[in-house]
């Protein structure tokens, strides 16, 4: 007798749809846990509920930001803080460090500056901390790429790499440059700027905000720098004079002593008009001296003040 195959019945095939149904739903799981671990996805997904405030959205607004740069933007919910939240999230109260914003914990916060004259430091500082979101999302090779880059922009402007980085340490000064120099220097060679159009479509117009609000504190420091020089001056021209004038006194005291040992001693001057001149001309030397004293002190009150 042959044997005839099985014959699958209703409930196998049912059974063997639902696993592979399983097996479809779990694959599907998989990518899914895999592509929410990409940045893109992430962004879009942390992004998805963001309400900015009308502030935070004009801020973004003028940025002038590419799609990548707004997705980024998105997802870091930023938010612009006054002084008690955001201190709060940010820890300003670092001394050796003064701080407008910062990103932390995939957040972007910025203190807002109100007064008019500055309140373009609002959006510099937006577009610095984007910086830092774009670094945490690119690769070790485009760290690498971009440090070999800003190397060359640290020999045409080291002065300017020492002082802005001066309070950071060797392992955040990468980054760091990375997001004051796309926000700060307005030459940067065709390489880096390729790098910076993924978040800016005009990233000069970032420049031109931050050179905006820094005018008045320039001004100020030029006449702080003019200030201190006149002081220093005046200070030299005090030292001189003083030493002259002490040494004016000292010669009028000797005049003064001889005068007195002449006028004691029989004969010394021949009559009275030629002690009267002598004596005229002593009053005078005095008396200028102490015009003198008073304009010396004067000069010292008024450069101490």
């Amino acid at each position: 007798m042959d044997a005839s195959p099985p014959v699958e019945t209703k409930n196998g095939q049912k059974q063997r749809r639902r696993s592979w149904l399983i097996y479809l739903a779990l694959a599907l799981i998989c990518v899914a846990c895999w592509g929410i671990r990409q940045w893109p996805a992430r962004d879009w997904w942390n992004g998805l509920w963001y309400q900015a405030s009308d502030r935070a959205a004009a801020i973004a607004e003028s940025l002038d930001l590419t799609d990548t740069g707004r997705r980024i933007l998105a997802a870091t919910r930023p938010a612009v803080e006054l002084r008690d939240d955001f201190n709060t999230h940010c820890d300003s109260h670092r001394v050796e460090i003064s701080l407008l914003g910062c990103y932390t914990s995939g957040r972007i916060y910025v203190y807002e500056i109100t007064q008019p004259e500055l309140v373009d430091s609002n959006k510099v500082t937006m577009a610095h901390e984007l910086l830092h979101a774009a670094w945490e999302r690119m690769s070790n090779r485009d760290h690498q790429n971009i440090a070999e880059l800003l190397e060359q922009v640290k020999i045409k402007n080291s002065a300017w790499f020492d002082e802005e980085l001066a309070l950071y340490s060797d392992s955040d000064k990468i980054e760091e440059a990375w997001a004051r120099a796309g926000t700060k220097l307005a030459d940067l060679s065709d390489e880096l700027e390729a790098y910076y159009r993924e978040y800016f479509n005009n990233r000069q117009t970032i420049v031109s905000y931050y050179e905006h609000y820094q005018a008045p504190f320039l001004a100020l420091r030029e006449k702080n720098e003019n200030l201190y020089n006149k002081i220093i001056a005046t200070r030299d021209e005090v030292v001189l004079e003083k030493e002259s004038y002490l040494n004016k006194v000292a010669s009028l005291d000797r005049q003064i002593g001889d005068f007195n040992d002449c006028a004691n001693t029989m004969g010394c001057f021949k009559n009275d008009e030629e002690f009267q001149l002598a004596r005229s001309e002593l009053i005078a030397e005095q008396e200028r001296l102490d015009r003198e004293r008073i304009t010396l002190n004067e000069k010292i009150d008024e450069n101490n003040t």
